[in-house]
């Protein structure tokens, strides 16, 4: 059906919108125009900096220890520790052990050596413990050997100053090839600090 409108064009409904003459056309193309680019970048962006986080990552691992590295290294440290935990305690005393053991060494007398020596900083300022063989062809003699010893270290003021008291431990009599010996135990409680 056709339709004719007789009114003149001031009074006409006008029929869709009239965009001639005006900067919404050319607005919104640059609009669209700039979004595009906005989007493009971010994209590119995102693209960039993913890879830069994958290539870190990388690096991050390649260089930081293993979990077994660090295991290792902590257990190290522990052990080192504990080390420098005793060499601190015995740099604290006011003595030096070598000076102790060359006293030692020449206050001991023929007949007798010492098997073992051994520190315990468990006891109440720590204990030095002396163990030895005494021999000689007397019963009596080996007796009087360790007890000389004993008397020995307690007489030397070297010796004796970082020590409350100088004991006999245990003694025992032994048998070793054919010869008969007296092993002993000398206990030094060492001075409270």
């Amino acid at each position: 059906m056709i339709e004719i409108n007789l009114l003149p064009k001031e009074l006409q409904k006008k029929k869709g919108l009239d965009l001639s003459g005006s900067p919404i056309l050319p607005v919104g193309g640059g609009i669209v125009i700039v979004l595009f680019v906005l989007s493009f970048s971010l994209v590119a962006m995102t693209h960039h900096y993913q890879a830069r986080f994958k290539r870190l990552t990388k690096e991050l691992q390649d260089k930081s220890p293993s979990k077994n590295e660090a295991v290792k290294l902590q257990a190290e440290i522990k052990r080192l520790e504990s080390k420098k935990k005793v060499i601190d305690q015995l740099a604290k005393r006011k003595f030096f052990w070598a000076e102790k053991l060359n006293l030692i060494s020449d206050l001991i007398p023929m007949g007798v050596w010492l098997s073992d020596l051994s520190f315990d900083e468990a006891k109440e300022g720590g204990l030095l413990r002396l163990d030895g063989m005494a021999v000689s062809y007397k019963d009596q003699e080996m007796i009087n050997l360790v007890t000389l010893f004993m008397e020995n270290l307690k007489q030397n003021e070297d010796f004796y100053k970082d020590f409350k008291t100088i004991e006999l431990g245990p003694i025992r009599r032994i048998k070793s090839e054919n010869v008969d010996a007296m092993q002993f135990s000398i206990i030094c409680q060492f001075k409270k600090e």
